[in-house]
């Protein structure tokens, strides 16, 4: 959600215009700004997709972890995310590992484990 953003306005756009015309341009990588400010914490990336099979998905959560130095990446597919038949998540470790999270509930407990190890 913050690859891109909106390109802010030079004035103020008049009231009772019919249409938006809005541009996204991308947005700086947060997880690569942050990363020197936070030596020794943990860090863990977050990677949503949509379309892609698992396998993709696990890939870029791969890539993430080896071009931030992220000590994991909770990795999402858009169509399962609230669909109570498939895991709610994804957590991928720097070994490849990818551990299925069933529910909300996993999820947090997923990351709070992360974090306080």
């Amino acid at each position: 959600m913050l690859d891109y953003f909106v390109e802010p306005l030079s004035g103020k756009k008049a009231s009772g215009d019919e249409n938006w015309d809005i541009s996204l341009a991308p947005g700086p990588k947060h997880i690569a700004e942050l990363a020197p400010l936070v030596k020794g914490a943990r860090r863990i990336g977050f990677k949503l997709e949509t379309e892609v099979p698992v396998e993709v998905l696990v890939d870029r959560a791969m890539h993430q972890i080896e071009r931030y130095g992220v000590d994991a990446v909770v990795a999402n597919l858009k169509e399962e995310v609230h669909d109570s038949d498939s895991p709610r998540g994804r957590i991928v470790l720097p070994d490849g590992s990818v551990r299925e999270l069933l529910d909300d509930i996993e999820l947090c407990e997923a990351i709070e484990s992360l974090l306080h190890g």
